[in-house]
């Protein structure tokens, strides 16, 4: 029998109308991984990448109350080197540290506090260190030295570098007591980068003075500080390592009625935030927004909630599953990767970083069959450290792994059912930036894109309408043609 024209059009129609799967647009892989035996006493603190690019783990010895340094990872079983902070008198304290950035030539900016006598009642005296690459003391700061006001109360672990303001901020609690009630004030040590010298210790922010601290970034243009704090709300302010503090923009949200759980820029200079609304005391409401890198222009904000039927592999039955709000998040070069629970497992929540589509959800065990312990920035385009365990009888073998981001794999995981992917239009586009990809975009949809108002260009839309509608001719034409059975 021979096929009719309209069985041979069919399969084009077909190609072009049918939506594409929106989780099957992309998936992490694992691209190298590096093991080292764990013992009893070693508590890891957080993977790591110096300014060379190199990948160490931070980790505290919690019998012996040392700082290790291990890596940097590129073999299994690597070196680990000891550190704890100097005594004249004793030659050195117990020391435990709680965060480490990258500072110049493959050094460390290390955050810790002297491990207090445990009969006693005294608070955790932070402090912050500068490491060469041979972990060697550069300089060291105590926290209660620069108290304002108030008594000490605790370090915080974040810490900004600006290599363009030769600053380092770093944070501490002081704690302010009003009658009935203590609150928290926040200190800020803007610190010379290359001597140590406390510049200022700056207490007054804006709104959120006696709050808590949810941000610190450094703005990729000029090397400001980006400080976001919460109070009864949460404030964007804009510190230049000196005197001068300002308002940061926020776009169109009422950051005042909302509390940030992550903020990151993209190396393309646009700011990403999670957050929720500061009412919410459960586990959902939680929004994905993009501003520009100076706040003026909200790109998009998309709602996170998420909720999915799947089947239970051993009832067979349909379950309905809530992802609760997201546990980290990280932006690479073209995604934004949400770390989530979904009740059963941890999986992450892929979004395409320029417009907010929903590109995947991918257990985590579907790259590494450990268990997961960590995932941590990579500072690398579309890359990720994932650290991860597994036990043999009494010995403990940790993992640290490199994942990348590929667009081209099919996304593993039960997480599928068939939602059409959102295709938006792309902020800016008109302002003649050369240097945003063609996906770049945000727009209102169901999934709570929001119209970034931002003049986008057609050009993209008629082209698509062009080849479209050429496909089909091409078809019709050859439909006209004498068909051989």
């Amino acid at each position: 029998m021979k096929p009719t024209r309209i069985s041979v059009l069919l399969p084009v129609l077909v190609l072009i109308g049918l939506p594409t799967n929106a989780f099957s647009r992309g998936a992490y892989e694992l691209e190298s991984q590096y093991s080292f035996p764990s013992p009893d006493t070693l508590s890891v603190v957080a993977p790591v990448a110096d300014s060379t690019g190199a990948y160490w783990v931070l980790a505290n010895n919690i019998e012996t109350f040392e700082c290790l340094f291990i890596g940097p990872f590129d073999r299994d079983d690597p070196p680990t080197a000891t550190w704890r902070l100097p005594d004249n008198e004793q030659g050195a304290v117990p020391t435990q540290c709680i965060s480490a950035e990258a500072g110049p030539e493959g050094g460390f900016f290390v955050r810790g506090f002297i491990v207090p006598d445990p009969l006693s009642t005294d608070p955790l005296f932070g402090f912050i260190a500068a490491l060469d690459s041979e972990l060697h003391l550069d300089w060291l700061v105590y926290d209660a030295q620069n108290l304002v006001s108030g008594i000490y109360g605790e370090p915080l672990p974040r810490i900004a570098w600006s290599p363009l303001r030769t600053r380092v901020l770093t944070f501490f609690v002081g704690l302010l007591d009003l009658g009935i009630d203590q609150v928290n004030q926040l200190h800020g040590m803007s610190i010379a980068d290359g001597s140590g010298i406390v510049r200022r210790t700056i207490t007054s922010w804006g709104d959120v003075s006696s709050g808590t601290l949810q941000g610190l970034l450094v703005m990729p243009e000029g090397g400001a500080f980006l400080v976001i704090a919460h109070a009864n709300g949460t404030q964007f302010l804009v510190y230049d390592g000196v005197e001068q503090i300002s308002v940061f923009p926020g776009g169109d949200t009422d950051w005042m009625q909302q509390s940030v759980d992550h903020a990151q820029f993209a190396s393309n200079g646009n700011l990403f935030i999670v957050h929720h609304d500061r009412l919410d005391t459960g586990n959902f409401g939680a929004a994905l927004t993009c501003l520009s890198p100076e706040g003026e222009v909200q790109y998009y904000s998309r709602n996170l909630a998420r909720t999915l039927e799947i089947e239970d592999p051993e009832s067979n039955q349909p379950v309905e599953l809530t992802f609760y709000r997201p546990s980290l998040s990280f932006v690479t070069d073209s995604t934004v990767t949400l770390l989530r629970s979904a009740q059963v497992e941890y999986v992450l929540h892929i979004f395409d970083h320029f417009n907010g589509t929903e590109l995947a959800i991918q257990p985590l065990n579907s790259i590494d069959e450990h268990q997961p312990t960590h995932l941590a920035d990579a500072h690398s385009p579309d890359r990720l450290i994932l650290m991860s365990y597994s036990v043999d009888g009494m010995s403990v073998t940790r993992y640290l792994g490199i994942i990348k981001f590929n667009p081209d794999l099919q996304t593993p995981g039960p997480y599928v059912d068939g939602e059409e992917p959102v295709e938006p239009d792309a902020p800016g586009r008109d302002s003649g930036s050369s240097d945003l990809p063609l996906s770049e975009g945000g727009m209102s949809d169901e999934h709570g894109l929001a119209d970034n108002g931002c003049g986008c260009q057609v050009a993209d839309r008629q082209a698509s309408f062009w080849i479209t509608f050429l496909i089909l001719l091409s078809a019709v034409a050859f439909c006209r043609r004498p068909l051989i059975s």
